[in-house]
């Protein structure tokens, strides 16, 4: 699904392209990095801002005139044309970690550089195995039983009280009232690029509130390339980390290693709902919309959960300025209710 203005994609198509190309060499390489470089303007990466910084030391072994023969990863803070085709000869070792590169482009390669360059294929597997076997558990524990999901939607205080201590599946910022939550066991899940694993201050707060109240969250849904950020927390959570593909025909495929999901850039339906359904056979879906009214409605949050003008900054990136919202939303409706229609097994609330 490609929700972003199509004057804006145009005008952005060589951008599209050379993220393809990286983002292509960060999947498929079989390398695995423990120095950086960095060619931005601002030559300097500020440690606290980059959670890869603790696993990777400054290269001083090359220049400007021999990164291209370095074994470094090559960082682009800052990206512009000039630069990258500067060091296009290394472009197998560039990482673009511009959060405004484009929509969610920059975004992207900047997450997966801890999944991706810095484990080997064999670190990565055990962490897929440590999240089937959270998977498996959370599965068993939940055999039989009915769970509730909601949304945080301004129904989310309400929808709390009728959840009357079963099984909760929340997202996003209801981890902010989490520890007011009386629940028999608890699912967080959160996935958002900008608002959660970004070098904004918005996103490393979200993950201090997540460590904060670790003693009340059971399980945690995450995106898989996301594991080593929240590794770093250092948190005593069981972790479900959850790979997501275009190219997936249902909504769910729980695989020998791989718990997989269809992407469609959502919390509910990219994880909370694959999940539930997957695993009960009893769900009841709260503070949730299911068709669209007006854009207000569709940003009114449970003011226990959302600030006014809380999450505005974010219109200041492409991720949220350059995005269609029509067909984000129509999009998102499409797959919502699709699952609801495929599972009799989801009541609405």
């Amino acid at each position: 699904m490609w929700y972003y203005k199509f004057p804006n994609t145009f005008k952005n198509i060589a951008r599209i392209m050379i993220y393809l190309i990286i983002n292509y060499f960060q999947k498929n390489s079989e390398n695995t990095y423990k120095k950086y470089s960095n060619i931005s303007h601002k030559n300097e990466i500020r440690e606290g801002r980059y959670y890869f910084t603790k696993n990777l030391t400054i290269c001083n072994d090359c220049n400007i005139l021999t990164k291209s023969k370095c074994d470094c990863l090559i960082l682009i803070q800052d990206f512009n044309f000039k630069i990258f085709f500067k060091n296009l000869k290394a472009i197998k070792r560039i990482r673009i970690i511009d959060i405004n590169f484009f929509g969610h482009l920059g975004l992207n390669i900047f997450i997966n550089i801890g999944f991706f360059d810095i484990l080997n294929k064999e670190e990565r597997v055990l962490l897929k195995k440590e999240s089937m076997i959270n998977y498996l558990q959370l599965k068993k524990s939940l055999k039989d039983k009915e769970i509730f999901i909601l949304g945080n939607n301004e129904k989310f205080s309400e929808s709390i009280k009728i959840a009357n201590n079963r099984p909760l599946f929340v997202c996003n910022d209801a981890v902010k009232e989490i520890k007011n939550i009386n629940s028999e066991l608890t699912v967080l899940s959160f996935a958002d690029p900008m608002f959660h694993f970004s070098t904004e201050k918005a996103a490393a707060d979200y993950l201090k509130t997540v460590k904060d109240n670790e003693s009340y969250i059971d399980y945690l849904i995450v995106p898989i390339n996301t594991l080593p950020i929240i590794k770093e927390l250092d948190i005593n959570i069981n972790i479900i980390g959850v790979t997501s593909s275009n190219k997936l025909k249902t909504f769910i495929s729980v695989e020998k290693l791989d718990i997989l999901t269809k992407k469609t850039h959502n919390v509910l339906t990219q994880y909370m709902l694959p999940i539930a359904i997957s695993i009960s056979k009893s769900i009841f879906l709260a503070s949730t919309s299911t068709s669209k009214t007006n854009n207000e409605k569709l940003w009114q949050y449970d003011k226990s959960l959302v600030k006014k003008n809380e999450k505005s900054f974010a219109f200041g990136y492409s991720f949220f300025k350059d995005r269609n919202f029509e067909i984000y939303y129509k999009h998102h409706f499409k797959y919502l209710n699709t699952i609801i229609k495929e599972n009799k097994n989801i009541k609405l609330l």
